[in-house]
């Protein structure tokens, strides 16, 4: 599991990523069991932060999903700006 986190930051890294979302099928115990860790491993140590969505199969609340996506990527703007 270590050495995914590592692959992970490394993509991020290559990539000039600011942070990092995380997504898993709601009632998927395996990938939520994964999503969570990453939601500690990624930021604790390797200082990306991370917005986790957990979604249906089907698609229905996109608009609730946008709004998820906005805000993190506002807050991860407003981190770099007060970082100056």
């Amino acid at each position: 599991m270590r050495h995914r986190k590592q692959v992970l930051a490394d993509y991020a890294k290559e990539y000039k990523a600011d942070g990092i979302i995380v997504e898993s099928n709601k009632f998927c115990e395996y990938w939520s069991f994964e999503r969570m860790i990453d939601t500690i491993i990624l930021p604790r140590d390797f200082g990306y932060p991370v917005c986790s969505i957990e979604k249906e199969y089907i698609n229905t609340a996109s608009g609730q999903l946008r709004t998820r996506f906005q805000a993190f990527v506002e807050s991860v703007e407003l981190k770099k700006i007060q970082e100056g």
